[in-house]
């Protein structure tokens, strides 16, 4: 992913709410195993990711790392719309 391509999905992503995303994950099944959802993160499990960076957000809704956790989910939650899109 290229710089301009980041900037604009970051841009893009954080307009989702944390309780969209919450809805968008609940009961959503998830990989199990190791994945790489960009050029430079991988996920060892998705479900204990997922429920983490939720952790993060209910327990710190205005701190700085908050953003960068919904970016990270939105990120999980594209790869894996690509891959099914892509049958995968």
């Amino acid at each position: 992913m290229g710089l301009v391509t980041f900037v604009a999905c970051y841009v893009t992503q954080l307009k989702m709410t944390v309780e969209e995303l919450k809805e968008w994950y609940e009961g959503r099944e998830l990989p199990t195993g190791p994945i790489m959802i960009n050029s430079f993160s991988t996920i060892g499990d998705a479900r204990t990711f997922v429920d983490r960076e939720f952790e993060i957000l209910d327990a710190n809704p205005n701190s700085k790392p908050h953003d960068s956790c919904r970016l990270r989910l939105m990120e999980l939650k594209d790869w894996l719309l690509t891959r099914k899109s892509l049958g995968a």
